[in-house]
């Protein structure tokens, strides 16, 4: 099983962004540092301000989900329903506190038998994105409607 290797404010910045925008991107150091400074007093109010451009933006509910899921690797029914759900009871502007939360509830769930091979995958990739210095971020314009 693939335990969570990453902590606190790192964990929050690489967990968001890689919930957001997948694996494919590349934060360089110094915009990882500056990501984590400004996690560092608040893990869920920086991942609603990550999330801002997808929360300004025209998306729907359906969309932004869509999006999470398939990069935290369980995009499925019913639990997409249910976070569609969520997601809007909470509002737009909690998007990114609740992207973050997937990313942290994933991670927990390594023994599970539903989610335990997505929590496994996800543990791993976010110890080898952190691990590389690799983050998401540049292509926000290629997941944006």
């Amino acid at each position: 099983m693939s335990q969570p290797t990453v902590f606190g404010p790192s964990a929050a910045v690489t967990m968001t962004n890689l919930a957001l925008y997948g694996d494919s991107y590349v934060l360089t150091p110094l915009e990882f540092a500056n990501q984590v400074n400004q996690a560092t007093p608040n893990v869920y109010a920086f991942a609603n301000q990550l999330a801002a451009p997808f929360v300004n933006s025209p998306m729907t509910t359906q969309a932004y989900v869509n999006i999470v899921l398939t990069n935290l690797g369980v995009n499925a029914e019913p639990l997409n329903s249910a976070v569609v759900a969520y997601m809007n009871s909470v509002g737009r502007a909690n998007w990114g506190t609740v992207t973050l939360q997937l990313g942290q509830i994933l991670s927990n769930l390594t023994g599970d038998a539903t989610y335990g091979a997505a929590a496994n995958a996800w543990n791993a990739m976010v110890s080898e994105n952190f691990a590389s210095g690799r983050a998401p971020l540049q292509c926000l314009a290629a997941t944006l409607p």
